[in-house]
């Protein structure tokens, strides 16, 4: 992630928006536009670019489902419109928690 021309880790990311984030999914609008301003009916898009990438965050071995958990994966999405909007996700990739089989017969 860059933040001007400085490189940000992920947790400095997650700091930085997270209020934001918070503020937009408990419904509060955006300074100065009233919340009705800002729905707008879904309109088709077309994608021009995506990217990709996870960073493996080491955790202290727990045990869960009868094997033992030693690492998270972090993952991060961007997509970018045509129009030049941009959207970035966030999440965790952790397999025990839904298939403990196919956990069993592979590597984290």
């Amino acid at each position: 992630m860059q933040k001007g021309s400085k490189n940000i880790s992920r947790r400095e990311f997650i700091n930085h928006t997270g209020a934001v984030a918070a503020l937009s999914v408990l419904g509060f609008p955006s300074v100065g536009k009233p919340l009705e301003s800002q729905m707008k009916k879904p309109s088709k898009i077309t994608i021009k670019n995506v990217d990709s990438n996870f960073e493996r965050e080491p955790l202290t071995p727990y045990r869960f489902k009868g094997s033992a958990i030693t690492e998270a994966w972090q993952t991060v999405a961007r997509l970018e419109g045509e129009s030049g909007i941009s959207a970035t996700g966030l999440g965790t990739q952790g397999i025990l928690w839904s298939d403990s089989k196919v956990f069993a017969a592979h590597s984290e």
